[in-house]
């Protein structure tokens, strides 16, 4: 998942934060607050630091 590689490269690059540039209702079908939750909930950013 883009995140988890996203995640990687922060530890590699010393960085402290991701942009994804998700905007909530930006397009209805994707990006509403379900799908981003669900996104939220099955990444694996907790193992990063």
């Amino acid at each position: 998942m883009m995140l988890n590689y996203a995640g990687k490269l922060m530890k590699e690059l010393d960085a402290d934060f991701i942009i994804t540039g998700e905007v909530l209702n930006q397009r209805p079908m994707s990006q509403n607050r379900q799908a981003l939750d669900i996104v939220k909930r099955n990444q694996d950013m907790k193992n990063i630091y």
